[in-house]
């Protein structure tokens, strides 16, 4: 009778066995393709079976998170054809990876997308520096026409905007210049030639980054004459924020140039959430139930443990979301195709390893569409039985960051905003 028993046992396993090699598959364009949508933007609108499939899904959702890759004009566009579908479900809060005192005066700019463009065009132009091969311009990720429209846009429904990152740092001097327009008018012509001597000592500073490999924050760091400048406007009440988190940046960065880099992510991180709380309590955000819209790299934006080694605030706001009975949803994006001096460049033709890895999600890029993929599906296909599909660690990891990946279409050059 056990020998029976044992026998049955056996072949139970072999036939399990047997059924998950003949029912697995590798991850290949073709399976990809049977959980894909495409999907178009046409006159800042979304439009096709990726869109419907994209929408229903951030319709249900409390929080919508955008991992981008930095510098994207596409990614720009497509947040500036999403504004108007989330606002008509009740989103008022956009979080960006800029600074607080740079999210405040984001926040204040006009609720009119033409205003907004050219106050920043103006702001670009009047902070810029650097060559033309390397222009640097005081507010990161908004550079670019693209950037302020979609900007413009949460700004004409009268979004709050919350910066949670550090400070720019080549977005000093504008920060200065905040600090000593805040004084009233006595403060002012008292602190007027030192304000002016702060800006020349930055600006010989910067000079020496570039001729003399002298970190810009280590400088600020070891500035006397920066830091006595700094205590004095501190005392004025308006400035009491802005100068902490200048003086929070300035740590963060000088962190790198000491060699601690882990000392450097993990303090971010930790202010990154910190800052979140901050803005939401500030705008009276009900976080049981309030909607918000996060746009950050993808690193940030992640589900579980970042590539940097943290839980990021992409976790946090998942957490906080499931707590609450509520969803979020943390978009990746990637590209495949790219336009460079009028040539059109394929990543599959480049030598990266990153995209060998992923190959298959790249190879569902197309030059005129977006994919959306639903990585959902892959993690049910891959950790429960019958397992579906074999993926490497690479994909792995990708389908536990993020619920959806979209692949977007020919990334051309945006537009300078100076």
């Amino acid at each position: 009778m056990k020998t029976i028993r044992l026998s049955a046992i056996i072949l139970f396993t072999f036939l399990n066995i047997l059924s998950l090699t003949f029912s697995q598959d590798s991850l290949s364009v073709d399976v990809l393709q049977s959980i894909s949508y495409s999907f178009q933007i046409n006159q800042e609108k979304l439009s096709g079976e990726g869109a419907t499939y994209l929408l229903n899904k951030l319709s249900k959702a409390q929080f919508t998170l955008l991992g981008e890759y930095h510098g994207s004009k596409n990614i720009s566009e497509f947040t500036e054809a999403l504004i108007p579908q989330l606002h008509e479900w009740d989103y008022r809060h956009f979080v960006l990876e800029v600074g607080p005192n740079t999210g405040q005066f984001l926040d204040q700019l006009p609720s009119n997308k033409n205003k907004v463009v050219s106050n920043l065009t103006k702001l670009n132009q009047k902070y810029l520096s650097g060559e033309e091969e390397d222009v640097r311009y005081p507010i990161p990720f908004f550079d670019k026409i693209e950037d302020a429209r979609f900007l413009g846009e949460a700004k004409e429904r009268d979004w709050k905007i919350i910066g949670i990152d550090q400070e720019y740092v080549n977005g000093y001097s504008l920060q200065f210049d905040w600090m000593y327009n805040n004084l009233d008018s006595k403060k002012k012509d008292f602190l007027s030639e030192k304000h002016s001597a702060v800006q020349d000592t930055l600006t010989r500073m910067s000079i020496e980054r570039d001729t003399k490999n002298i970190p810009l924050y280590s400088a600020i760091v070891k500035s006397e004459f920066i830091q006595d400048y700094l205590s004095q406007m501190s005392r004025d009440a308006k400035n009491i924020q802005l100068v902490e988190a200048f003086r929070k940046s300035i740590e963060i960065y000088h962190m790198n140039t000491i060699g601690k880099w882990y000392q450097n992510n993990s303090t971010r991180v930790k202010y990154m959430k910190e800052r979140l709380r901050l803005g939401l309590e500030e705008s009276d955000f009900d976080i049981s139930k309030d909607k918000l819209l996060i746009k950050m790299g993808g690193y940030h934006m992640s589900q579980g443990f970042s590539p940097l080694g943290f839980y990021e605030v992409g976790n946090t706001l998942n957490e906080i979301a499931e707590y609450h009975r509520n969803y979020a949803v943390n978009i990746g994006f990637i590209n495949r195709f790219e336009m460079n001096d009028n040539k059109l460049e394929d990543a599959l033709d480049i030598e990266s390893r990153y995209v060998e890895n992923l190959k298959s999600f790249y190879g569902m890029g197309t030059q005129n569409e977006w994919i959306i993929i639903d990585l959902e599906s892959l993690r049910e296909g891959y950790y429960y039985h019958p397992q579906k599909y074999l993926l490497n660690k690479y994909e792995e990891k990708l389908i536990q960051q993020f619920d959806v990946l979209i692949v977007t279409p020919t990334e051309y050059p945006a537009k300078n905003n100076f």
